[in-house]
């Protein structure tokens, strides 16, 4: 099981519960976007297999980490896409299970492109008054 992140945020359980995950999600996915993420280099690069286009080569965990940190401290236009779908959200008192699946696209650098595409099931669990999301993918 890979733990990506532990994200609390002030909420009612069971209040508007979807509402709610699929707002966190919203926000998750524009903080991607602005590429306020540095600290997720190394749990990305471990937990996703990037895939350059054309030759479906894995993309070393060397490779990711630099892509990502030259996209955002370059002087370059740094385009970025990340969107998450949620496909079901089951629950079981407190704990909410959301499978959803994810793409990310990077932009060029130095003729290099990288798409991430993945399913995974995030285990959302009453935290304090707040929320406790574990993230991980099938098989793991």
């Amino acid at each position: 099981m890979v733990l990506i992140a532990s994200i609390l945020f002030a909420t009612q359980p069971h209040a508007n519960v979807k509402k709610e995950i699929e707002k966190m999600y919203k926000k998750w996915d524009t903080a991607i976007v602005k590429q306020d993420q540095k600290a997720m280099n190394d749990v990305l690069a471990d937990s996703f297999k990037a895939i350059r286009k054309g030759d479906k080569k894995p993309l070393t965990k060397k490779e990711f980490i630099d892509g990502i940190t030259e996209r955002w401290t370059s002087g370059k236009p740094k385009e970025i896409s990340f969107k998450t779908k949620i496909k079901k959200l089951d629950h079981k008192e407190d704990t909410y299970f959301a499978t959803v699946d994810e793409t990310i696209v990077f932009a060029p650098v130095n003729g290099k492109s990288a798409k991430v595409e993945f399913t995974s099931i995030d285990t959302w669990q009453i935290y304090g008054n707040g929320w406790k999301i574990t993230q991980t993918e099938p098989g793991e």
